[in-house]
């Protein structure tokens, strides 16, 4: 590296800092990052382009395209435990959030934020994520218009081209960094009561229960409902393995009927103690519809009877849910969607403003169930989609199925389940109640 913000840069990386690199030019761009890329020689490094050539042999390279955007890119390579992530990509399709994630569990991130003349607007981005204590110095690089300059995240300059060399704390990763103070929130101003009025009358009569589960470290007790770990299999069954790669399958939900709300227990068919829903991790699989309801990378079944499974395979990423007990139900009113309420427009705005004023705990609690599905893992009442409403058809009869359970890939044990973000459904046939499928969308 001869360059000096390629010095620079350099340093800063082999200890492990996290950058982002912004480049107006594009040719310059590409340049510096790469050559960067090429210091981490014995890092287990993944780097993510549109454009292939000229990447250093030290950074095993995946195509962006298609299905394959940056975020599930990311989230798939993550599953590998990379020490570095490098990659090309528009600055408004930088997944910050995983990003500054990847930094807190301890990954190095090079990034090449194209289109983006200039560092303002990632720093500002940067400013609306929530840090860390544990995470690295955030540092922005900057090469725009061929003058280079290094700062940190709170837009502070450290250093210019044509100055002497930074202070041995960037090279040592000790840039000392505090954030700003969140800015000021104003209140949002309550609806006014003839919108409120209407907005009940709308939704009241389609509130549903709906049961969030209580969560706790997991225990030894194979039968329970749990999120993650282990779960029951049939006498003498082997444990669930993908119908695409083969790989073995973790549980993802699994639900005890003796345990749930009477609400949810009588929607099982007779004889069935469990729900279960396995749903494969591998990085390798070559699913080609993986949120489709016919996709054969997930098992989704009623357990009539079962016995503790054995240890689980240690290939598959069997192991890489964080799993929980469900030690009970916590019940709560929803109402549905605005879609799948066929809201005016003017209803569905001052849902946005009220669901604004319950989130910071502003409204009235009998307004809060107005507000919409809520997110998170839930069991019946209304699904949150992520995308437009996504209501199946029985396979069987052609019958629109019912919601049973909501999986979110967004956070708690199930994060990153699909190696996207977005949220997942359980539906079921009223029909035909043995009748279950699973789907999900990304946001």
């Amino acid at each position: 590296m001869s360059d000096p913000i390629e010095s620079v840069l350099g340093a800063a990386l082999s200890r492990g800092l996290f950058g982002l690199l912004i480049a107006g030019d594009e040719a310059a761009g590409r340049a510096l990052v790469r050559a960067c890329a090429g210091a981490l020689e014995g890092a287990h490094a993944l780097g993510f382009a549109r454009d292939l050539d000229g990447w250093p042999a030290a950074v095993r390279v995946l195509a962006l395209g298609g299905e394959v955007t940056l975020a599930l890119g990311l989230r798939a390579a993550l599953r590998q435990d990379p020490d570095w992530l490098v990659a090309e990509a528009p600055a408004a399709d930088l997944p910050l959030d995983l990003l500054v994630t990847a930094t807190q569990t301890g990954h190095g991130v090079l990034v090449r934020a194209a289109g983006c003349p200039d560092e303002r607007p990632l720093v500002d981005a940067l400013g609306q994520v929530e840090w860390a204590a544990s995470a690295f110095p955030r540092v922005v690089v900057v090469d725009t218009r061929g003058v280079a300059r290094i700062v940190a995240a709170d837009g502070a300059p450290v250093w210019r081209r044509g100055e002497p060399l930074p202070a041995p704390e960037l090279a040592t990763g000790h840039i000392p960094y505090v954030p700003p103070p969140p800015p000021a929130r104003e209140p949002t101003p309550p609806l006014d009561p003839d919108v409120l009025e209407r907005l009940r009358a709308r939704l009241a009569p389609q509130a549903r229960p709906t049961f969030v589960p209580v969560l706790a470290p997991p225990s030894d007790d194979a039968a329970r409902s749990r999120l993650g770990g282990r779960p029951l299999l049939a006498p003498g069954e082997a444990w669930p393995r993908c119908g695409v790669c083969d790989a073995p399958m973790p549980l993802a939900v699994q639900l005890a009927r003796a345990e749930l709300p009477a609400d949810a227990a009588i929607a099982f068919p007779p004889g069935a103690e469990h729900l279960q829903l396995f749903y494969c991790t591998s990085d390798a699989c070559g699913v080609t519809d993986p949120a489709s309801a016919g996709a054969r990378n997930r098992l989704l079944r009623f357990l009539d009877r079962g016995e503790p499974a054995p240890a689980p395979p240690a290939s598959g990423g069997v192991t890489r849910l964080a799993p929980q007990d469900v030690v009970g139900w916590e019940r709560r009113l929803e109402t549905p969607g605005s879609e799948d309420a066929d809201l005016l427009d003017d209803l569905v705005e001052a849902r946005w403003r009220l669901a604004d004023r319950v989130a910071h705990g502003e409204a009235d609690p009998d307004e809060a169930p107005l507000a919409g599905p809520l997110a998170g893992q839930k069991l019946l009442g209304w699904p949150l989609w992520t995308q437009a409403p996504g209501w199946e058809a029985c396979p069987r009869c052609g019958g629109r199925m019912t919601f049973v359970f909501q999986v979110d890939a967004d956070r708690g044990p199930l994060e990153m389940l699909f190696a996207a973000d977005g949220t997942g459904h359980v539906s079921q046939c009223p029909a035909h109640p043995d009748v279950v499928v699973f789907t999900w969308a990304c946001g």
